[in-house]
């Protein structure tokens, strides 16, 4: 038997990191044609979560923020995107098989910025390869987006610097008024979502169409039950990764289900 050459070890090595198709925790999508898509799904926008703290004054054109960058163990936001999208799918190509990998190659993270320019995708050759290979014909590929803070109360948006991915915009300073009352608050806390999603043509490697999500919302203490304090603490680690789900279930999925509507 002949050994294998170096470029197909590394593609199957590829397939293995990230064809971890997610069953049971995932709905699945049947075959009902005799050519149907198979679209994969790949998310790389959820490995952390960063937290941007207020320093700067709002406006500001320098971004004077401070920042923690906190790991996401056991790729918790990245299944629900996932899961989403596998969702979204369902819902406008019943025939489509779509395929959910689970990345864990950290340096597809780092290398992530340059795969989309325009209408072109330029995928690492060893991972189209193994996309290819594994059957898809089209791969949904969702990536942090990095864009000016626009963190939004209903009435303005507030912020300042540039966020990217997902995330928390903690304000300790800025003094609100809440809309239609005359109760007055300091500081607010704001879950972000900052990505890119593109529908790429493995076989042109083309961008058949894309969508930009920049979305931060404003929650003030008296819409969690918190009496004040740090911003931080008015949610607890469950109510902050419930409302990055909420955030990713919402925008994500529905720029999913326009994405997949193009022809």
């Amino acid at each position: 038997m002949t050994r294998p050459d170096r470029s197909t070890r590394r593609q199957a090595a590829a397939v293995v990191l990230l064809t971890a198709v997610l069953t049971g925790a995932l709905p699945s999508v049947g075959l009902a044609q005799s050519k149907p898509r198979v679209i994969g799904v790949m998310s790389l926008v959820a490995d952390e979560f960063v937290v941007v703290g207020q320093e700067g004054t709002t406006g500001s054109k320098l971004d004077q923020n401070a920042r923690e960058n906190v790991r996401i163990e056991g790729g918790a936001l990245e299944r629900v995107v996932l899961g989403t999208a596998m969702k979204a799918v369902a819902r406008v190509d019943s025939a489509a098989k779509v395929m959910p990998m689970l990345v864990n190659e950290p340096r597809y993270y780092r290398g992530q910025a340059d795969w989309v320019d325009g209408q072109k995708a330029t995928l690492p050759s060893e991972l189209a390869e193994a996309l290819r290979g594994a059957g898809m014909t089209h791969l949904i590929l969702v990536q942090k987006l990095r864009a000016d803070a626009r963190m939004n109360t209903g009435r303005v948006s507030l912020g300042s610097g540039r966020l990217e991915g997902v995330g928390f915009y903690v304000d300790r300073i800025t003094q609100l008024q809440l809309a239609g009352t005359s109760e007055r608050t300091v500081g607010y806390l704001a879950p972000y979502l900052y990505a890119r999603i593109s529908f790429v043509d493995l076989g042109s490697m083309q961008v058949v169409a894309k969508r930009e999500v920049t979305r931060g919302d404003v929650v003030v203490a008296s819409q969690t039950g918190a009496g004040g304090g740090d911003p931080w603490n008015w949610l607890d680690a469950k109510g902050k990764l419930q409302a990055m789900a909420s955030m990713i279930e919402r925008d994500v999925g529905d720029a999913i289900t326009a994405l997949v509507k193009s022809p």
